[in-house]
């Protein structure tokens, strides 16, 4: 009798095929079909998993503003854990969907991954407008609970939020990269530690891990913020004033050439808006996802099973046997350093072909409209209400979009992930049913 996962392994090396329209259709059937297959099996598990990340979410704002009351330190220091929510979500959610390499460390090796896909999940979280719209939440709301408790002195907020380049922000990251510095070393040096899965060994690690999630997001959001800075200074400046009076005298002589200019200048502004929602958050996803599920891989990895798996197996061969993909594996599989996992989650998406990119980016865009589809169902189905009313349902339409949107996105993200680390040798693991054969 044949096996299942030996026919797949099989599929996913004849989709190979470089520069094809035929490959991206392949893999675009591929993806949708591994995804219905998935949300069939796991729906109501990562339906769960999605309620609990958007309502984690929801309360760690709700904390952050109770903690503002104490001062900026506590208020700042809960609000770095608001987008840590959503992250930890969709790894709940990807293990759930796929089986990971054994390992006689899990809990440590998802501590160190999580650490590694910080960046790459901030770019996704803040290409929304995460990071901004979670500072002006706690700034608004800290400003009305103040209202609510007749704090009449404070009802500036002034002391819930510190300027992003204040003194008191820039020494909260100053601090926190030096604790993470200190506590990494301590936690990596195995003469302190009787073995590596310690329990307090294990508590400092987590520990260490926060003090890298404050550093990088309230890092982030003095570098956004003094970019703005930035663009205000150079505005004011005399030689920028004289620049703009001079390119108006310019578009006044030559219309045509303004005109052309101006049509240029707003094209490229939107050509590079969509880039980066159809291919540089996707694939700051897809990145995730293979960092997540890579970890010990590369101990599963043999072309002696490839081989006899897959009948097309020189096409994989070419891949796995590629110095850069050796070496890829050897970084994204061992949880050591801080960005060399994120770089063999680079290198393994690189080498991975660009049909499975290019339809996952596709789908992944597509997802970008679902909360465009609840609120336009939801108004098909209720034309008659008002402006008031709808107000009363903005926030309960905005959570269930996010959830929908949640679970679309990592199932999706898993059905990719591990399709792209079986062109690369590595075996299928997705919780599914096996199929009959016949």
């Amino acid at each position: 009798m044949s096996n299942p996962p030996q026919e797949e392994s099989a599929a996913v090396a004849h989709a190979g095929d470089p520069f094809s329209f035929r490959a991206l259709a392949v893999e675009l059937i591929a993806l949708l079909v591994t995804t219905a297959r998935l949300l069939r099996t796991h729906w109501f598990a990562v339906l769960v998993l999605a309620l609990v990340g958007v309502t984690a979410h929801l309360y760690l704002q709700d904390l952050s503003i109770l903690a503002g009351r104490l001062g900026a330190v506590p208020g700042l220091l809960t609000l770095t854990l608001v987008p840590f929510a959503t992250l930890l979500t969709t790894v709940a959610i990807l293990l759930v969907l796929r089986r990971r390499a054994r390992s006689r460390s899990m809990a440590r090796d998802l501590i160190a991954a999580l650490g590694s896909v910080l960046v790459p999940f901030l770019v996704v979280y803040e290409s929304g407008g995460g990071l901004t719209e979670d500072r002006r939440v706690y700034a608004l709301a800290g400003v009305w609970d103040d209202i609510g408790r007749m704090d009449i002195d404070d009802v500036d907020g002034t002391t819930r939020l510190a300027e992003a380049t204040s003194p008191l922000v820039l020494a909260i990251v100053a601090v926190a990269l030096v604790l993470r510095r200190v506590g990494s070393q301590v936690v990596e040096r195995d003469s302190l530690w009787p073995d590596q899965d310690a329990p307090v060994r294990m508590g400092l690690r987590v520990i260490v891990g926060y003090f890298e999630l404050v550093w990088i997001v309230l890092g982030a959001s003095v570098v956004t913020y003094a970019m703005g800075e930035a663009r205000g200074w150079w505005h004011a400046r005399v030689i920028a004033r004289a620049l703009a009076a001079w390119w108006d005298s310019v578009a006044l002589s030559l219309p045509g050439l303004g005109s052309a200019v101006s049509w240029l200048v707003a094209a490229g502004g939107v050509l590079f808006t969509g880039a980066i929602t159809a291919v540089v958050v996707p694939l700051a996803w897809l990145t995730i996802g293979l960092v997540i599920y890579g970890i010990r891989t590369n101990e599963l990895v043999s072309m002696a099973d490839v081989s006899a798996k897959a009948p097309f197996a020189q096409r994989i061969a070419s891949r796995v046997e590629d110095p850069r993909v050796v070496r890829a594996w050897t970084r994204i599989s061992q949880p050591q350093g801080r960005f060399g996992m994120l770089i063999g989650g680079l290198g393994l998406m690189v080498r991975s072909g660009w049909a499975p990119l290019a339809a996952y980016c596709l789908l992944y865009l597509l997802l970008t409209f679902v909360p465009y589809l609840v609120w336009g169902a939801f108004r098909a189905i209720t034309p008659w209400l008002d402006a008031l009313a709808w107000n009363a349902w903005w926030a309960p339409l905005t959570a269930a979009s996010d959830i929908l949107v949640m679970v679309l996105t990592a199932t999706l993200l898993a059905a990719t992930a591990d399709r792209l680390l079986a062109r690369l040798g590595a075996p299928t693991a997705l919780r599914l049913r096996e199929r009959p054969v016949r």
